[in-house]
């Protein structure tokens, strides 16, 4: 009598949305409940259930990268599981492409695809194939229509001025039963100083400087937020006309059904003064050939780490009116970093000549490649006599990172090693 073959099942699960109340269509634990009765009525057949469960929670069927079918494809590929259960076809992929991987990869490992729903067992073969190829056909068209009436609904309601997603800003809450925005006073207060303040002719880093030496904090979403306010994050606030009554979508301004929390008067002051101090056009960016600083991006402070910003001071001679350029790099600080005590500045020449000579003689202060450094050497010394642009081009390919160390008046150096090897060949 010939013995029993051992089919270990496996179930796999998965739902869309994450938060789904108990006893729910489509939440894993209904799955996994309908699977695991198919299993042990096939238990004549031999088939056992693998206990390890493979649930993935709050993730879409349109692509297959996810945690737990990946797993999954590991335990076949180990020969822990030879037969996979779920309870829809669309549980497992909603993706045609995906589907003919997944189909390929199980037929190489003999492995079966059991489908609960309908009674499916796809185990290869023609018709099997072509009926899966017929499935995951319908379950892509199901996902673009839903895709397409979730686009149409959120245009509607935007239309209409009602919220449809995302997160609460600062001075709203979330009805709990509408999902629309409503005041929350306890935040309202701070937003309205954000106004008031540039209304008064602050500036956005002065603002963020009084709200968080008044202890005021960003708004907390869960474990985000928290954090201290800056120039940019204040601006964020003064600039969006969700505080006006107002929603932006598409680039398009409709009037909101939630209730605003400034005046228009209010608003326009604020957005004045601010666009008052900002009267300046904005000036290019600065192309390579024109950058005076050799070390723009490159060069970081040695105490703290930050990048250092670049300046540059121009003093007009009274005796002759020749005008003279002071060239520095400073470590500033930010809302959340203060800047180093005492600052930290130095003139740019010091550091480029230094960078300079390190280059000429990288055997202190510079990581890199050890067997190219002889090779630097040389061709740095070629580079001397072509003209500085070509010299500043060489230096920018091949300083990865540079600090400086204001107490030893020194640069280190990190030299980028690919591009060291092409360039010393």
């Amino acid at each position: 009598m010939l013995e029993q073959r051992k089919v270990l099942c496996a179930v796999y699960t998965r739902q869309s949305v994450e938060r789904l109340r108990k006893g729910d269509f489509g939440s894993c634990d209904v799955q996994r409940e309908l699977c695991e009765s198919f299993v042990r009525a096939m238990a004549y057949e031999g088939w056992h259930l693998v206990k390890q469960r493979f649930d993935d929670v709050g993730y879409s069927g349109n692509s297959i990268d996810r945690p737990a079918l990946q797993h999954l494809l590991q335990c076949v590929e180990r020969g822990i599981v030879n037969q996979i259960v779920v309870q829809r076809f669309d549980r497992l992929t909603r993706n045609l492409h995906d589907w003919i991987w997944l189909n390929e990869f199980l037929k190489s490992r003999c492995t079966v695809l059991s489908i609960v729903e309908g009674s499916l067992e796809v185990a290869g073969g023609a018709f099997t194939d072509f009926v899966g190829n017929i499935l995951a056909t319908f379950g892509q068209f199901e996902r673009d229509i839903i895709l397409e009436r979730m686009k149409d609904a959120r245009d509607s309601r935007a239309i209409e001025g009602m919220r449809f997603a995302g997160k609460p800003p600062i001075g709203y809450r979330s009805h709990p039963g509408t999902r629309q925005l409503v005041i929350d006073e306890s935040e309202a207060h701070l937003v309205r100083r954000f106004f008031e303040l540039a209304a008064n002719g602050n500036s956005t880093a002065a603002i963020a400087r009084i709200v968080n030496e008044e202890g005021h904090r960003t708004k907390m979403h869960g474990k985000q937020g928290g954090k201290l306010w800056t120039g940019r994050t204040v601006l964020q606030v003064i600039r969006n006309p969700v505080y006006l009554g107002e929603r932006l979508y598409k680039g398009k301004i409709f009037n909101g059904i939630h209730e605003a929390i400034v005046t228009k008067q209010l608003v326009e002051a604020a957005h004045t003064q601010i666009s008052m101090r900002h009267s300046n056009k904005p000036k290019k960016r600065i192309s390579f050939k024109t950058d005076p600083f050799d070390l723009r991006g490159i060069l970081h402070c040695g105490r703290c780490g930050k990048p250092m910003t670049t300046s540059i001071f121009r003093k007009r001679r009274k005796s002759n009116h020749k005008v003279s350029t002071y060239r520095y790099y400073r470590c500033r600080g930010s809302a959340e970093s203060p800047a180093c005590i005492p600052p930290v500045q130095v003139p740019a020449h010091i550091v480029e000549d230094e960078v300079q000579r390190l280059l000429k003689n990288p055997w202190q202060n510079v990581q890199g490649a050890h067997d190219s450094k002889r090779l630097l050497i040389s061709n740095f010394e070629e580079l001397a006599n072509v003209c500085s642009r070509r010299k500043l081009q060489f230096i920018r390919e091949l300083v990865w990172s540079a600090s400086w160390d204001p107490k030893k008046r020194q640069v280190h150096l990190i030299l980028d090693e690919i591009n060291l090897e092409r360039l010393c060949q």
